[in-house]
């Protein structure tokens, strides 16, 4: 299941796209509706309100690598790392 969920995880991380003016952070109106879209419908899948607002923090590029470098760091020792290089490259 690592093996299908990483690569997916990892193209949505980086592939989030983002306005920033100086140093305050722009997002198009579409994605905040679509954000605003997906709160309303957690809370109602869970069957709770929103206690508080929900902070939205988007990460900067060198933020998500230095968070990806730790997490596989930390999960992937170099005998599962080689091991995983063989298997996609046995896949071409």
């Amino acid at each position: 299941m690592k093996r299908v969920l990483l690569p997916f995880i990892l193209i949505s991380l980086l592939s989030i796209s983002l306005t920033a003016a100086q140093e305050t952070l722009v997002i198009s109106p579409a994605l905040a509706a679509h954000l605003d879209n997906i709160e309303v419908i957690t809370s109602e899948i869970r069957g709770l309100e929103v206690l508080t607002p929900v902070e939205r923090h988007f990460p900067t590029r060198e933020e998500v690598q230095a968070f990806l470098q730790t997490s596989i760091g930390e999960q992937l020792d170099d005998e599962t790392v080689r091991n995983e290089l063989q298997f996609y490259a046995a896949f071409d």
